[in-house]
């Protein structure tokens, strides 16, 4: 399972429902769909598209304990795992563990983005999805024709 797949599921969780869900990876935390619009309108962090239509926003793994109190502050619910694509203590099927759950007040944003076009990655995912499709146009279009 994917990254992105395996944060979906952990957001479904009948555990996680009404919760945020931060999911490290590397050097971050990462709040994903209708995390990081939590994040961005009640912390003010910045968040980008992680593909289009869905908002990712990355919180550096030595500032997550000041997110967590402010979080706790702002009485939000959240859970924050951690993510190992090898595996977690050397079990390669399980992927992920839980690190820290604090249960308040329930969530309820369920948009996965904000308007893309104000995203500061909008353009460059356009242009990106723009040159792949001219180029598979024009491999489609040389087809037979060598």
């Amino acid at each position: 399972m994917k990254y992105l797949e395996i944060v979906k599921s952990l957001q479904k969780s009948e555990k996680n429902e009404d919760m945020l869900v931060l999911v490290r990876s590397g050097v971050f935390f990462y709040g994903i769909g209708k995390d990081a619009i939590i994040l961005t309108q009640n912390l003010r962090l910045n968040y980008c598209c992680i593909k289009k239509q869905i908002c990712k926003v990355a919180i550096p793994v030595i500032k997550i304990n000041n997110i967590i109190q402010k979080l706790k502050e702002k009485g939000i619910s959240f859970v924050i795992y951690d993510y190992k694509p090898d595996g977690i203590f050397e079990n390669r099927e399980e992927k992920y563990k839980e690190l820290v759950r604090y249960v308040n007040v329930p969530i309820s944003e369920a948009r996965e983005h904000f308007e893309c076009s104000k995203c500061q990655f909008h353009n460059l995912y356009e242009n990106k999805c723009n040159k792949e499709k001219k180029r598979m146009e024009e491999i489609i279009k040389n087809i037979g024709e060598e």
